[in-house]
């Protein structure tokens, strides 16, 4: 009887995601935040991959869960940080009249509003024979939320964005011995954008301010499609490896877009195309088991973001006269370094401690609003508790990202801007039950 009330709420568990993933707001683009344990760990559980979550971290270490094992849980994050500008700081926004300020004396300090959002996580593990292992997992790898007041000085170039993603990802992993596992898997990825911003209006010999500019949004969803490939080695009792790739996406479909006056009751919609490309990434790590009671693990993760060179959109009817909009991004690869510890202090009672140093992808030249950061490190810490059949994971993580000083080309972008006193906080716990 327990095991079929866990098998109802594992059900139940897939259905919640699927239903309340495409509300979530990740604050971030790409998300490492697949477990509870992972964030405690850093995410430094690739070479590990010993829980459910190895279908996020590294499939191939699957291979290592007898029997049938489920996990579902999930992460709460918050953002804060501000945004400032010297005093006499002018806006020219390159459309006709551009030698008139778009606004003469920006100056001031402006905060975001961004409130606490939910990033799901559910994952299912099955052993078929000795050899042969399935996974499944379903996610949100990418995540954005990013708001500011409707008025505020950058409202030209972004006050609120929003990015949302559910991936399922089925996997198969196959013991070649006791030493060498593989896996490879499948990924369908559903990717959700949400982009608003004021559109500079020239009347009367001057640009209008942003309260009284049209307002322009764009929002909808895409599909799109992956795989990825991972391996697991472990030569000896003290030591595992674990290698894991994730392939590019390339997202494309139908925007709604809408376009609202404010100087009177007027209103526009069209329809237009959307199209990016998600990175790929690599990410790898080895573990040591010094003692029985000890594991550490060192590791990175290597991204591509120079894929994602552009954010371009096609519209049905131009506004302003462009079919085409397209925001260049131009990013930089990246990697991130991870080190995690996980001392077993009880028989059912494990603490865990990571550190993260996080390089930043964006390039200066075309930063802009939606999503203004730099490099960051980041602290965790956390607890397990278990027994035979059932583990409660928790973590909290503190993200602290450095200030930077931006001068920009993207259009209407006060420059320079300067990014204060960035910083986020992670609070994920995970459920998990061994049949």
């Amino acid at each position: 009887m327990k095991a079929k009330g866990w098998l109802v709420a594992c059900i139940l568990g897939i259905i919640a995601i699927v239903a309340t993933s495409a509300q979530c707001l990740a604050a971030g683009f790409a998300l490492w935040e697949g477990s509870a344990r992972g964030i405690a760990l850093g995410d430094a559980v690739v070479g590990r991959a010993d829980d459910p979550s190895a279908v996020f971290y590294n499939p191939a270490g699957i291979t290592q869960l007898p029997g049938i094992q489920v996990m579902m849980g999930g992460t709460a994050i918050r953002t804060q940080g501000d945004v400032k500008v010297v005093n006499g700081t002018e806006i020219f926004p390159g459309v006709p009249n551009p030698g008139v300020p778009l606004v003469e004396t920006v100056n001031g300090t402006q905060s975001t509003l961004n409130g606490w959002a939910f990033v799901p996580n559910f994952y299912l593990t099955g052993q078929c024979s000795d050899r042969l292992y399935l996974g499944l997992g379903i996610f949100s790898p990418f995540g954005l939320a990013n708001q500011f007041p409707n008025d505020w000085f950058g409202a030209f170039n972004s006050y609120d964005a929003e990015v949302q993603s559910l991936t399922v990802n089925p996997n198969a992993a196959f013991k070649i011995n006791d030493q060498l596992s593989v896996a490879a898997g499948l990924e369908a990825m559903e990717f959700g954008l949400k982009l608003r911003q004021r559109l500079p209006f020239y009347f009367g010999g001057a640009y209008l301010p942003p309260a009284l500019s049209p307002d322009a949004r764009i929002q909808g969803d895409t599909w799109g499609y992956g795989y990825n490939l991972a391996v697991h080695y472990k030569p000896c009792r003290f030591v595992a490896v674990g290698v894991a790739y994730r392939s590019e996406i390339t997202e494309g479909g139908d925007m709604n877009s809408y376009l609202d006056w404010q100087l009177g009751d007027v209103h526009r919609y069209s329809a237009s195309h959307a199209s990016l490309t998600l990175p790929d990434s690599v990410a790898m790590g080895v573990v040591f088991y010094p003692t029985d009671r000890l594991s550490w693990e060192v590791g990175g993760i290597w991204t591509r973001w120079s894929d994602f060179n552009k954010l371009q959109f096609v519209f049905d009817r131009p506004i302003y006269g462009a079919p085409v909009v397209a925001r260049v991004k131009d990013w930089h690869d990246t990697w991130r370094f991870q080190t995690g510890i996980e001392y077993k202090v009880l028989p059912c009672l494990d603490l865990r401690a990571g550190y993260v140093y996080d390089e930043e992808a964006i390039n200066d030249t075309y930063a802009d609003y939606l999503l203004p950061s730099n490099n960051r490190h980041e602290f965790s810490f956390g607890a397990g508790l278990h027994d035979e059949h059932w583990s409660l994971d928790l973590a909290y993580q503190f993200i602290l990202i450095q200030d930077s000083n931006i001068t920009s080309s993207s259009p209407f972008y006060a420059n320079p801007s300067h990014l204060r006193d960035t910083q986020a906080q992670l609070v994920a716990a995970d459920i998990a039950y061994r049949f």
